[in-house]
């Protein structure tokens, strides 16, 4: 157990009081807005559901590891948890019900009786202990010591991977998106170099990574040396910082795979079809486009109506999703998708 897992107090008391935002205190809204989600958290949970007077929903919990009382009012969930057992799942069950009812007004309660505010980091992670903060002139940097995500880093209170489970997700994204030989790869974003690192463990002859902020670059290989590695070194990689749409829209050269690691949301008044297309536009005949979509839209397992698959749909014949469980990013589902374009003869390779 390391120091920050036995620093943690094994009961607290959290109140999360969402923003512009109404839940009917009923066992089944409380199942389908955060309950059965965060759930998937605990080992072998227990759940009693308790009616209550004036509006209130009392949700009892009782697993190996904790036991938990959640109380549902129409403006406020209130956790509270006696850890029993293991602190992982415990934790990592708060930190999920915080992302789906997230609000700016959030305290905790510690055993000492000491009432704290939470800030605002809407998926980020309640019970990182904060170990450096810098501003670039784009966004802010934090640093945090998570007790099981590991180091991470928050991009504008967002997180973005946590060193545990970096390779995870950056794996992912590469193994999905290239073949096993290619000559030319262009990267959108990714200026962690988790992405980089993968791609050159593979088969490539030229790789280009577009960054819009330097900082990111230099904070990561100052702070996360095992995700950048030697990546920034290798004779293969030329590193470019600018405006990624800028340069879609005006580069004469395409690639055979283009990976992009930016938002999968709207960026510079583009929305998600600009974006593909102009990511399209510089992909080689019979090449590949690869990007990551947050699963949003859970009454639809098909992924079809997620707006970034609905943008490769409309640009690509040729579109494969993979799924994986990203444990830093809430646990949440991350849609992989590949689109392939089709060469001079209307076939896709």
């Amino acid at each position: 157990m390391n120091d920050l897992v036995a620093s943690l107090p094994r009961w607290f008391l959290i109140e999360l009081k969402p923003d512009e935002l109404y839940i009917e205190p009923t066992e089944a809204s409380a199942r389908t807005f955060f309950l059965d989600s965060a759930l998937t958290r605990l080992r072998n949970p227990e759940v009693s559901f308790f009616p209550l007077s004036n509006q209130q929903l009392l949700i009892h919990i009782h697993c190996p590891d904790a036991l938990i009382d959640i109380r549902v009012e129409s403006a406020n969930v209130s956790i509270m948890v006696q850890v029993i057992g293991d602190m992982e799942g415990p934790i990592r069950f708060c930190e999920n019900m915080d992302a789906l009812v997230y609000g700016d007004q959030r305290v905790r309660s510690l055993p000492s009786g000491t009432i704290s505010p939470f800030g605002s980091r809407p998926s980020g992670t309640l019970f990182g202990r904060v170990l450096e903060q810098t501003q670039s002139d784009y966004q802010t940097f934090t640093l945090t010591d998570h007790p099981f995500y590991g180091r991470a880093l928050m991009l504008d209170d967002a997180i973005q991977f946590g060193d545990r489970d970096e390779k995870l997700y950056s794996d992912s994204l590469v193994s999905h998106a290239l073949p096993e030989d290619v000559d030319s790869v262009l990267i959108l974003g990714g200026g962690d170099c988790g992405v980089l690192r993968e791609v050159l463990i593979r088969k490539v002859k030229r790789v280009i990574m577009f960054e819009l902020d330097r900082h990111v670059v230099e904070f990561c290989k100052e702070h996360f040396p095992s995700v950048v590695g030697r990546s920034t070194e290798d004779q293969r990689v030329e590193i470019q910082f600018g405006d990624a749409f800028k340069f879609l829209e005006t580069t004469s050269e395409t690639f055979d795979v283009v990976i992009s690691d930016l938002l999968d949301a709207p960026i510079s008044n583009l929305g998600l079809d600009q974006q593909v297309g102009l990511m399209k536009r510089v992909v080689k005949k019979g090449g590949r486009l690869a990007t990551h979509a947050e699963f949003k839209e859970m009454d639809d397992p098909s992924h079809q109506t997620e707006p970034m698959i609905e943008a490769f749909n409309h640009h690509f014949e040729d579109v494969e999703i993979i799924e994986k469980r990203i444990p830093s990013f809430q646990d949440q589902t991350w849609l992989f998708v590949r689109g392939v374009c089709c060469d001079s003869e209307g076939h896709s390779k």
